[in-house]
């Protein structure tokens, strides 16, 4: 079935077919039909194979390391949402404990999507009685739609927002244009982000450059409770990736070069 803007595209075995449906009264009918014939969700565990030790921390904060790690702090009730770049890819090493509901989108790779979608995963999970909202994000995605922030302090929410300081677009260098001036951005003081959309609103910040020091925040339990809205900036190297990342530049490399 496929929406269009004056008309409504069904298919059938002999071809689609158009149908002149306004929209209002055929999303009503649909809206209807589902509530009348729900269907089943069907949940399916999926074994999950941590690390048998946790990757070593060398003296900056890697990708290899970070995700791994990262479980440490996660919960169960969190809602995680997962930006689009090294941060989706890297993510999938992260061992979730039970329950824990992860947003991200891959298909458009629309870069920027994961700081509005926070705000609605936050209200939604607020309003079902969950605490924690966690959103992952880049640098570069964050500055296409940091205004979201000031949506996340109207709504009362107490989010915590993980910015990956890479300086740059680090998924674009390794998919195309390393060096190429396109990827830069301009460099932000990110800890002040939550002071400039809210500042009389009470928040924390904070800064981390090393293994040690992002280790020890997520360890401690008063940082993990969601008193206010909670922002920690984690320096990494601009060509620092996940090798699932890496593996698949060097496939797009290839692909092009013979194209």
């Amino acid at each position: 079935m496929n929406f269009d803007r004056f008309h409504i595209t069904l298919g059938f075995k002999g071809g689609p077919q158009k149908y002149n449906l306004k929209m209002k009264p055929a999303l009503t009918s649909l809206v209807k039909s589902l509530q009348t014939n729900a269907t089943q969700r069907v949940v399916v565990a999926l074994p999950c194979k941590p690390y048998d030790a946790l990757p070593k921390a060398a003296e900056t904060i890697t990708q290899e390391w970070i995700w791994p790690n990262f479980a440490k702090f996660l919960r169960p009730d969190d809602v995680v949402v997962v930006e689009t770049g090294t941060s989706q890819v890297g993510y999938t090493a992260t061992a979730l404990p039970s329950p824990v509901t992860t947003w991200t989108q891959q298909v458009f790779g629309s870069i920027g999507y994961a700081t509005g979608a926070a705000v609605g995963a936050a209200v939604a999970h607020q309003e079902k009685g969950g605490k924690r909202t966690i959103l992952i994000t880049g640098d570069g995605s964050l500055q296409l739609t940091v205004q979201a922030f000031a949506d996340i302090l109207r709504h009362g929410t107490n989010p915590f927002v993980f910015v990956i300081n890479n300086d740059g677009y680090t998924v674009e260098r390794v998919i195309h244009g390393p060096t190429q001036p396109y990827n830069d951005i301009p460099m932000w003081k990110y800890t002040d982000a939550f002071k400039l959309f809210g500042p009389n609103i009470n928040s924390e910040s904070y800064l981390v450059q090393t293994p040690q020091e992002l280790d020890a925040l997520l360890q401690d339990p008063n940082f993990g409770d969601p008193t206010c809205p909670k922002l920690v900036e984690i320096i990494m190297d601009k060509m620092d990736a996940p090798l699932p990342l890496i593996k698949m530049g060097a496939a797009v490399d290839k692909f092009n070069a013979n194209a």
